[in-house]
């Protein structure tokens, strides 16, 4: 869903914990350089308890281009 852009807002969540091997948060076709990467921007940064809440939503192209 995200690399076929149909997903504008992601809540996430982290802890300081580290447990070893992960999961993946998206597979997500590969980028050769920063121009293609997807950006986003926090929209909010919650702490809860010892986690954090995250709310990123998605950066609109042109602003992607200003930050390269």
């Amino acid at each position: 869903m995200l690399a076929a852009g149909l997903v504008d807002e992601i809540v996430a969540f982290t802890a300081p914990v580290l447990m070893g091997e992960g999961v993946p948060l998206a597979q997500l076709p590969r980028c050769e350089h920063m121009s293609e990467v997807e950006r986003w921007r926090f929209l909010s940064v919650t702490r809860t308890g010892e986690d954090l809440m995250l709310v990123l939503r998605r950066a609109p192209q042109d602003a992607a281009l200003r930050d390269v």
